[in-house]
């Protein structure tokens, strides 16, 4: 059946199954995040291996993880907005060479600065390559599967970084650390080439940014390969473009209090997974476990925030995402009490970094849904972006707090013990998240209406994109 000269985007989209050309970008978008997922937690693997090589404690890297999260704040806040003007694959494509070749680099290095200077350009792309990601791999999906796949996607993070944990835990003995590093920056760079071939811009900023028909009509096409349209086909996206400075559209239209809560949520977080990133290994080899158990056990942390996030998708289709996210962050601080009561137990210490992975990552994860359906198209990687950058700002603090307190002798419980306040401070705020997400929620993502037809049936609707 031919469709009308006019179409909704969104209503082709959400009235079809997802077909081999979406479920292609969905990988890409995955492989894309388990390359950032390893990079990111790279150095936390191997930071014994290399204090003991170059003859310094542990605590002296706490300015390298330090500024390679900085570089993700810029990054994230910096090139999340600059997409929502030039495009996600640009920036998608850029970002994944340079975490490549920064990363391949760090395998090299002899100096902490040369280091702490890698840290901050990989940490520039790394930021910059999630909230694009996000956006780009949300604005393909169905709305009624957006937060499962958001969250499906994210599970290349979480694994990506139990893969460099089970890597390191493998290879640091027989190959030395800098294997770490050649694998992660070899990775980034073979999926940048895949992107330059496979990777297509995102198709609804391509509609709001009228690109030629005749594009859309193909990617369509592709989309959606059991329907046949027309060439003058012309596909609107039921949104208005925003003018001006986008970020202070994040605080307009009703969701202002939903972003800073957001924020909140997002800087917790981070705080709370780079605190325990950078020092978990170090904290459980210090209290008399081995190297080889300790990277284990943090493998466990985020192999079990996979499975959470593949899981929880459904969860937060059907109940108050807000409430959901709240419970989360409860349960990982609660688990996170458990690791450090468990330290001389190797069997319950798995099982209470799993349920610390579970609430932990498992709530970040959720976090990246809820904020996908927020923020329309045209502010989507800004907020998506700002979101992680306020975040990213507590992945800066919590790794300085983890050095400061090693330099001030506390004990690994004790540590764990403080590093259970930031999942409590995220539960609180996800929690008066729930009390405000529905209305939220529905200003803030695309207005499109549910489609009771048939599948090839659609109703004309008129385009209120303006071209600035």
């Amino acid at each position: 059946m031919k469709h009308p000269a006019t179409a909704n985007l969104s209503e082709v989209i959400d009235s079809q199954h997802i077909s081999a050309f979406q479920f292609r970008i969905f990988c890409l978008c995955f492989l894309c995040l388990l390359a950032d997922g390893f990079d990111a937690q790279a150095l936390g693997y191997v930071v014994p291996a290399i204090g003991k090589s170059w003859g310094i404690s542990p605590a002296a890297f706490a300015p390298a993880f330090s500024a390679g999260l900085i570089g993700m704040a810029i990054g994230a806040i910096g090139l999340g907005s600059l997409a929502d003007y030039i495009g996600r694959r640009k920036i998608i494509i850029l970002c994944m060479a340079m975490i490549g070749v920064c990363t391949m680099s760090m395998a090299s290095v002899d100096t902490m600065n040369e280091l702490i200077m890698l840290r901050v350009l990989a940490g520039l792309a790394l930021g910059g390559l999630l909230p694009n990601i996000f956006a780009l791999g949300s604005e393909y999906s169905p709305t009624r599967r957006r937060a499962m796949t958001v969250m499906i996607i994210s599970c290349g993070i979480s694994l990506g970084s139990a893969l460099g944990g089970v890597t390191a835990g493998a290879l640091l003995q027989s190959r030395g650390w800098p294997i770490i590093f050649q694998i992660g920056g070899t990775m980034p760079l073979v999926l940048a080439l895949m992107m330059l071939i496979w990777l297509p811009e995102s198709i609804s900023y391509q509609a709001i940014r009228d690109v030629s028909r005749q594009k859309l009509v193909h990617l369509m096409a592709k989309i959606c390969p059991h329907l046949e349209f027309s060439p003058d086909t012309r596909f609107v996206v039921i949104e208005q473009r925003a003018p001006g400075l986008t970020v202070k559209h994040l605080f307009a239209e009703g969701r202002a209090f939903a972003t800073i809560l957001i924020w909140v949520v997002y800087f917790m977080c981070l705080l709370e997974i780079y605190f325990f990133a950078s020092w978990l290994p170090t904290l459980l080899h210090k209290s008399g476990i081995s190297l080889e158990m300790s990277v284990y056990a943090t493998s466990a942390l985020q192999i079990a925030g996979t499975v959470a996030s593949l899981t929880l998708g459904i969860v937060l289709e059907r109940f108050n995402p807000g409430f959901v996210l709240a419970l989360l962050y409860m349960l990982g601080t609660i688990a996170i009490f458990g690791v450090g009561a468990s330290l001389e137990n190797p069997i319950l210490l798995i099982i209470a970094t799993s349920f610390a992975g579970a609430g932990i990552i498992g709530g970040q994860a959720c976090t990246h849904a809820i904020a996908s359906r927020i923020y329309p198209t045209s502010m989507r990687s800004t907020g998506i972006g700002w979101g992680l950058g306020i975040g990213r700002i507590g992945s800066v603090i919590g790794p300085i707090i983890g050095g400061v307190l090693l330099s001030l002798n506390w004990s690994a419980d004790h540590m764990l013990y403080a590093g259970a306040v930031p999942a409590l401070l995220a539960a609180l705020a996800a929690a008066g998240l729930s009390f405000t997400f529905s209305r939220f929620g529905r200003s803030g993502k695309i207005a499109t209406q549910r489609i009771e037809k048939q599948p090839t049936e659609f109703t004309e609707s008129v385009s209120t994109s303006t071209r600035h």
